[in-house]
């Protein structure tokens, strides 16, 4: 493209590469509009790319060099059986060629790799994304493009509008109005830890460190993996899991938080869907 004005919707990962993609494809003037105020390295822990996927970013320079990543070679799928020791019983596993990445260490590398022409504005929530009307485009084509409602009441008009702003994505609601998300049945809790809180397990520790894991257990999974962090490697960890009848969980509620800002009363409900969750693995099946 030559020229014109680009707003992107969302400033996190997706929003950074498209941002640095489309400036260098020759945007006039790029804007991203991200509704967080805070610092979003403190938000998510890890994810991966496939190798083959990762040398073809970093060739098309969407994905900058630097940036720490673990590397990852199979994938395995075991259960509790303690006749096979404290490791489980491995049913599967298969070749896994990804590196994975902790979320804060790769979005901050794509964030400074914006290029400084790039208006990258925090604490601006999009309300709204609509056709703009005859008259109004924000270039010469009167009429075309799109305006952006903000939640402080103005209105911007861009050429292009990306959306980048996650699964409640205000772009997709002005593309597929009657597209809604449908709770699956089930709850995702996730962390990390530290590595090195390994050998407090007593000889459990890591004994497959280029693999992703995955613990099976009647109702649910866990899938386990390693991933560089800030301060040294860390364990990343996901539960899924069916919540139980009783949790209370409420969907209306946020559905990621900072440190910091977890609400006052998701301690005692996570506490009480952990251990219904638990209770489905059976007597003694769970650690």
């Amino acid at each position: 493209m030559r020229g014109g004005t680009v707003a992107v919707i969302g400033g996190s990962i997706a929003g950074c590469a498209v941002a640095t993609a489309v400036s260098r494809a020759g945007a006039g003037q790029v804007t991203v509009l991200e509704r967080t105020g805070g610092r979003l390295e403190d938000r998510g822990v890890g994810l991966c790319v496939h190798d083959e996927r990762a040398v073809e970013l970093r060739a098309s320079g969407a994905l900058p060099a630097g940036i720490a990543a673990h590397p990852l070679q199979r994938r395995r799928w075991v259960v509790r059986d303690d006749t096979e020791g404290a490791d489980g019983r491995l049913i599967w596993q298969q070749p896994f060629p990804f590196h994975s990445y902790h979320w804060g260490l790769l979005w901050r590398g794509l964030r400074e790799s914006v290029p400084d022409t790039v208006r990258y504005r925090q604490g601006e929530t999009v309300t709204a994304v609509e056709p703009a009307p005859i008259g109004t485009g924000a270039g010469a084509g009167a009429g075309e493009g799109a305006r952006v409602r903000l939640a402080g009441g103005s209105v911007e008009h861009y050429d292009l509008v990306v959306g980048a702003d996650g699964y409640r994505s205000v772009v997709r609601a002005a593309l597929s109005p009657d597209s809604r998300p449908h709770y699956a049945g089930y709850v995702c809790w996730r962390g990390n830890v530290d590595a090195a809180r390994l050998g407090e397990l007593r000889g459990l520790g890591d004994p497959v460190p280029d693999a992703v894991t995955t613990v099976c257990f009647p109702g649910g999974s866990c899938v386990v993996y390693r991933i560089p962090g800030p301060g040294g490697p860390r364990v990343n960890w996901v539960l899924y899991a069916a919540p139980p009848r009783d949790g209370r969980l409420r969907l209306d509620d946020p559905t990621s938080f900072p440190p910091g800002a977890l609400p006052p009363h998701w301690p005692s409900t996570s506490t009480r869907c952990w251990r219904g969750s638990s209770r489905r693995t059976g007597g003694g099946r769970s650690r």
